[in-house]
């Protein structure tokens, strides 16, 4: 098995592309969600990689004007 730095750093970027690209399609999502039920508060709950990769999804809606908080 070959695991040099170069393979890593090449999954990681295709990785971080991958799901840049669906944080990008989640927050259009939870944003639509948000102006068609009116509700004050939601719950959202995502898998790390949606919180530990930029651009983050906490990180999005931050940049839209929503409060954000994370619940350990």
């Amino acid at each position: 098995m070959n695991c040099d730095i170069r393979s890593f750093q090449q999954v990681r970027t295709a990785f971080e592309m991958i799901n840049g690209q669906r944080n990008l399609c989640m927050c259009k999502k939870l944003e639509q969600t948000r102006l068609s039920r009116r509700a004050l508060t939601y719950f959202v709950f995502v898998g790390a990689f949606h919180v530990l990769l930029e651009p983050s999804l906490p990180t999005l809606l931050k940049n839209k004007g929503y409060p954000v908080e994370r619940i350990l």
